[in-house]
């Protein structure tokens, strides 16, 4: 596929140089380079806004990685701080058998079991 690609490639090339020859031999520009001059305003017209739309893009896709993903990253884990952190301080006084345990005498059977084993007698 590609050889086929590269073979009429070169068959084109070669047709316009002999054309190019005949035509500066006969002094006069063909039918065909005159067809092929006239589409270059629309191909430079092309090229120059592709220029521009790719600088504008550019542009944007740089204040994008430099600004932008920073900046909400930085704002993702402040709220993921602050969600965690207000978590956290409503889940403290929720463990199991803690006011139990902070009152001193009222310990839960569990724990005195627990801290009988160990060699710490609280009763």
């Amino acid at each position: 596929m590609n050889l086929i690609i590269i073979s009429v490639s070169f068959v084109a090339v070669l047709f316009m140089l002999l054309l190019k020859l005949w035509e500066e031999k006969r002094g006069k520009q063909t039918a065909i380079t005159g067809f092929i001059s006239r589409g270059d305003i629309y191909v430079f017209g092309f090229l120059r806004d592709a220029k521009r739309t790719s600088y504008f893009f550019k542009e944007h896709a740089i204040f994008m990685v430099l600004v932008r993903v920073p900046s909400r990253i930085e704002r993702f884990f402040a709220k993921l701080k602050r969600r965690s952190l207000s978590k956290y301080n409503s889940l403290s006084g929720k463990v199991r058998g803690e006011r139990m345990i902070s009152s001193g005498n009222h310990a839960s059977p569990f724990i005195r079991t627990l801290a009988g084993r160990n060699g710490i007698d609280r009763r």
